[in-house]
């Protein structure tokens, strides 16, 4: 990291949450001047040539699946550093997650829950048509906005909003 930028050019914000493999944060990119969901690989997960290559491999067939109820990845690298720092720059989804709505509101009504359910195998066929497994399908990888609920204006609505996160 340089000059406070991972890469010399995400400036970090917050983060967003955290799991066994990365960090998310919500992160400035001053190339583009754009706000991105930033992916930082854990550093014990980052050293070897062969695991950052393998963690690529993956990144590249990821950028080749195009739906639009995937988070876009807009490109990756790793900072030379010591240790290194892989990053994947990705679509910033708005909304809230589907765990975090079911903690703190409840369940969804049926027919959102059928919107979302639909929507969602709709994407992660998409996913493994390409030849990719999507390894994390969880409550905490499915974004949606509240404000586009089926209940509220129409499914086709809701559905746009909806995002599978985390293919790699």
């Amino acid at each position: 990291m340089t000059a406070g930028l991972v890469a010399g050019r995400f400036h970090l914000r917050r983060l967003l949450g955290s799991g066994g493999t990365a960090s998310v944060f919500e992160a400035d990119d001053v190339h583009t001047g754009g706000t991105v969901a930033l992916k930082l690989l854990h550093a014990h997960l980052a050293h070897g040539p062969e695991a950052v290559d393998a963690f690529f491999e993956e990144v590249r067939a990821a950028q080749a699946i195009v739906h639009p109820n995937l988070a876009q990845i807009y490109d990756a690298g790793v900072d030379s550093r010591d240790p290194p720092v892989v990053w994947i720059a990705m679509e910033l989804v708005p909304g809230v997650s589907l765990a975090d709505h079911v903690r703190e509101r409840g369940a969804l009504d049926l027919a959102d829950a059928v919107v979302l359910g639909r929507t969602v195998l709709d994407a992660l066929t998409a996913v493994h048509a390409s030849g990719v497994v999507h390894r994390d399908v969880s409550p905490a990888n499915i974004m949606f906005d509240p404000s586009e609920r089926a209940s509220v204006t129409s499914p086709e609505a809701f559905a746009r909003g909806i995002r599978l996160l985390d293919k790699v």
